[in-house]
């Protein structure tokens, strides 16, 4: 049985709107498709329709056509909205469906609204997807303004750099400059947290940071900005004091170098090492090369560089070992080349200024370069004069050498200002006119090298000290000689000491509390060697030694033994 209840209709204007042009586009696909059912009526035109709830509509793209008066009876029972929000309105409170006019003029089938809410539904999801971003970014641009408004009433401050200007090895005090990562108007350093801020002593900084005198271990500093308002505590530590590296570092082949034995920090500070050559892998602070080579070493704390140093590793020396190498090949004549015999003497400089130049331990560094790393034994040669009225002629390096360095090569001529059979360099032949057979036989060649006081002399010298190109009995009288058992007793011998017997005299390079150990040029050994003398008889040896404390400039870093 049919229901005699008639179908709620809308007629909505023709709209160019985007969710109308859906429906006139799904409206032309079902026009297509419609059966003999769908009834066309064309009007001519309807410019007003009166509607029972008194509203009216205008639309002049309506053409009225005959039946005009059907039409009109059709549209007796029909609501017409003027809006998208009015024909919303009508869908939630009228589930029927209208009549649409088409773009045509025609009035095609009605359909059901549920295809235009499902079209209404997407764009209310679109909405209601934004809306949450929409309010979480104005919500972010809120509280973007607010804390610009009120910044300056929290003092962000941090640290940007801590600066050692000096440190007191003796007490162990750092005067340390920490750098505030904005402008900042005062500080005050603390050892702990403070529990009260506005009770601490601020100070106005100097040079833009926070400078003080603290010891070698953890603090706190404040800041206090322009507008009194004090920063967190900030944690002044993990930084480097000291970090003492050499220029240069001449070593053996196969040697380590410990970089950091001369590094300083306050905590845990982490320092990192690089090298100009790709090649070189350092381990840590540990450097080693298995064959001569110059690598340049950086030192970085937090990506700054803190040091740099260049190694040098060289077979042209020799690791000093515990005694002589009495094997050890003597020198010959022109063995090394001006390059070789350059990089020798920067060596030796490089042994006595990190002793000390112009204290005792100078003058012991250069005697146990030439006695125990330089590579070759210097032979003994009985000197044919010195370069001053106490040798027999006025000669230079001829069994001698008063200058600097060694005398290895032939660019160390232009520094002789006087010669007798020469010039030669060390293990080069030279004429002497000494008559000490079978040793020596007056003009014959033998290599040029040392005498016993020409070593000695060479020693001081070298060290720091211009005691003169003088002989053995010269150089005893330089500091207090007196008998070596009584020195023995009183315990008064010292490394750097001269050991000496009438026409002959050494120096003292080594004490292990049971030997002394005498480097001397012998002519019963042929060249120049370090003997080992026990303490209980050395005095069947040498009658008297030289106290050289008097004569030397203090003892400089001063070690009992090389090792």
């Amino acid at each position: 049985m049919m229901s005699n209840k008639k179908t709620k209709k809308v007629v909505l204007p023709v709209d160019n709107d985007e969710l109308f042009d859906e429906i006139m586009r799904k409206k032309r696909e079902r026009k297509q498709r419609r059966d003999e059912r769908t009834k066309t009526i064309k009007i001519e035109k309807l410019k007003e329709i009166e509607i029972n709830d008194g509203k009216k509509v205008n639309n002049d793209k309506i053409n009225s056509v005959d039946k005009n008066e059907k039409f009109k009876e059709n549209l007796n029972d029909t609501i017409v909205v003027e809006n998208k929000k009015e024909l919303e309105d009508t869908f939630h409170e009228n589930k029927s469906k209208v009549l649409l006019p088409s773009y045509t003029g025609e009035i095609t089938e009605t359909i059901d609204i549920s295809e235009i809410i499902k079209l209404q539904n997407k764009s209310k999801f679109k909405i209601i997807f934004l809306l949450p971003i929409l309010i979480i970014l104005i919500s972010i641009f809120i509280i973007a303004c607010f804390l610009s408004i009120n910044r300056n009433k929290i003092n962000e401050v941090d640290l940007y750099d801590i600066v050692v200007n000096s440190y007191d090895k003796v007490n162990d005090k750092v005067n340390v400059l920490v750098m505030p990562s904005i402008k900042q108007d005062s500080c005050v350093f603390t050892e702990e947290i403070a529990s009260d801020v506005n009770v601490l002593d601020f100070k106005a900084l100097n040079g833009g940071g926070c400078e003080e005198v603290i010891d070698r271990k953890k603090y706190y500093v404040y800041f206090k900005n322009k507008d009194g308002i004090v920063s967190e505590p900030l944690e002044v530590n993990n930084y480097v004091v000291s970090l003492e590296l050499k220029d240069n570092y001449y070593v053996t082949v196969g040697k380590e170098v410990k970089l950091d034995d001369n590094l300083i920090t306050v905590g845990d500070a982490k320092i990192n090492w690089f090298s100009n050559d790709k090649e070189v892998k350092l381990a840590g602070n540990v450097y080693v090369s298995n064959e001569n080579s110059n690598v340049t070493i950086t030192a970085l704390d937090k990506n700054k560089k803190i040091a740099e140093t260049n190694i040098y590793t060289t077979s042209l020396i020799v690791n000093m070992p515990h005694e002589f190498d009495a094997k050890k090949e003597y020198l010959g004549c022109k063995r090394f080349s001006k390059e070789e015999a350059d990089l020798l003497d920067k060596i030796l400089d490089d042994r006595i200024k990190s002793a000390g130049e112009g204290t005792r331990a100078g003058a012991v560094a250069a005697a146990r370069f030439l006695t125990l790393e330089f590579p070759y034994k210097i032979s003994y040669y009985f000197e044919n004069g010195r370069v001053n009225n106490t040798g027999v002629h006025f000669v230079d390096g001829e069994g001698r050498y008063y200058h600097k360095g060694l005398y290895l090569n032939e660019s160390k001529y232009e520094d002789i200002v006087a010669n007798f059979f020469g010039p030669a360099t060390w293990g080069c032949p030279l004429v002497t006119y000494e008559d000490d057979p079978p040793n020596f036989i007056p003009g014959r060649k033998y290599p040029n090298g040392l005498d016993c006081s020409g070593f000695v002399s060479w020693s001081i010298y070298n060290g720091g000290f211009d005691i003169g190109d003088i002989g053995a009995n010269l150089l005893a009288n330089k500091g207090q000689n007196v008998p070596i058992a009584t020195a023995i007793k009183s315990g008064k011998i010292k490394v750097g000491d001269l050991f000496n017997i009438s026409g002959h005299i050494s120096i003292l390079i080594g004490d292990d509390g049971t030997n002394y150990y005498v480097a001397e040029s012998l002519n019963t050994y042929k060249g120049l060697i370090v003997k080992k003398y026990n303490r209980k008889n050395v005095y069947n040896y040498f009658t008297h030694v030289t106290l050289m404390d008097s004569y030397y400039n203090g003892d400089g870093n001063l070690t009992n033994m090389w090792y």
